[in-house]
């Protein structure tokens, strides 16, 4: 502190320091949960402009930049007004940094392929430019032109929503989310009943993939076949995973949506089947080592074989899930209770599974019609 010899108030030198030299270096302050960077102009007027939600160290940074704009005689406030518009590929640039400590690696791969996709769409414009307008025909293209189901396209609006919120709160870069409000897309046709093919189709379906791909796609749709496993759990598999002397194999934890781990029975069918595969095994962990860390290439294949399998209708899309609706199906249509379905499923509730239970009352009544009386 600092007292004058002519009787004046004390001064504090920060106080000091704003008078003598106004313009030189503002401060970073933080209000509530936001940051903005306050200064004083060349004229002596207070201003301040919002850093945004973010860290310290981040709005420290941002602090350097606009004093370096106050040591050379410029006004921030007017140059950060003047500054080119971000586009969307600068936006997702600059998320990428600040969600990868923050966020899953999937999630951010996932954001990313989203971006991309709205860039192919809108082009790269700078965000301002996105109206809800945009946004609104974005989501109809991906429902209509491009055949997402329905999650997907509400997927795709979840996730650039939430992008430019935090374009909004944690990179200050726009005021306002143009997918802010939009209800989720619910315009396209649904499905009111699961699709799953019989016996007869399956084994034609397992015969046309073996002829097309080969023996180790055929070895694989007989895996999903036997154990209702998702793309990924099976692809994942490991040796390591499968007990011969428990009797079992481990499917779920992090490859499952869950993110718990099931014992499922190793039967006479499923452990012929494994044999086949340790034959094959050439020294690689996966089981289907082939396909490890390239699950969208069977779905690829199995796509090509719509409306080609003898006795499977066109309406039915050929898919690795197919098969674990197949499962599942054919074990409430056996009358096994959805509890157990639950768990062969990896299913954590059988709320779940009882989207299954109109198959187990048609299969009863079927069986009552059969009566001679």
């Amino acid at each position: 502190m600092i007292v004058s010899k002519c009787g004046l108030q004390p001064l504090n030198i920060s106080q000091l320091k704003e008078q003598l030299m106004p313009s030189l270096e503002g401060r970073a302050v933080r209000n509530g949960t936001t940051w903005r960077y306050k200064y004083r102009d060349r004229d002596g007027n207070q201003k301040s402009i919002k850093i945004g939600l973010t860290s310290k160290r981040v709005a420290d940074q941002r602090k350097t930049k606009l004093d370096s704009m106050l040591a050379m005689g410029l006004d921030p406030a007017e140059e950060v007004g003047r500054r080119t518009p971000t586009k969307i590929s600068e936006l997702m640039t600059i998320d990428h940094k600040w969600a990868q400590h923050r966020l899953q690696p999937r999630t951010i791969e996932l954001n990313r392929g989203i971006v991309m996709r709205f860039i192919e769409f809108a082009g790269d414009i700078p965000i301002t430019k996105v109206t809800r307008r945009l946004a609104e025909e974005y989501l109809a293209h991906c429902a209509s032109e491009l055949s997402y189901a329905t999650n997907t396209t509400n997927m795709h609006l979840r996730q650039l929503k939430a992008l430019f919120n935090r374009g909004i709160k944690h990179h200050g870069l726009l005021k306002q989310n143009p997918f802010q409000g939009i209800e989720p897309y619910v315009n396209r046709t649904r499905r009111d009943y699961l699709e799953f093919i019989t016996v007869e189709q399956l084994d034609a379906l397992l015969e046309a993939a073996k002829n097309r791909w080969g023996e180790h796609v055929h070895r694989l749709l007989r895996f999903y076949s036997l154990t209702g496993a998702r793309r990924g759990e099976a692809t994942d598999l490991k040796w390591s995973e499968v007990d011969y002397k428990r009797g079992f194999l481990y499917l779920g934890q992090e490859r499952s949506q869950t993110k718990l781990r099931r014992d499922f029975p190793i039967r006479h069918a499923l452990r012929d089947l494994l044999d086949e595969l340790k034959d094959d095994r050439q020294g690689h962990e996966h089981v289907f080592w082939r396909f490890h860390g390239k699950a969208s290439h069977i779905s690829t294949r199995l796509a090509k074989m719509n409306g080609t399998v003898e006795g499977i209708p066109e309406s039915i899309r050929i898919k690795p899930h197919l098969l674990r609706h197949t499962f599942a199906s054919h074990l409430v249509m056996a009358g096994v209770d959805m509890r157990t379905v639950a768990s062969l499923l990896g299913h954590s509730t059988t709320k779940i599974t009882e989207i299954y239970s109109h198959l187990a009352e048609s299969h009863r009544n079927e069986a009552l019609d059969k009566l001679p009386y």
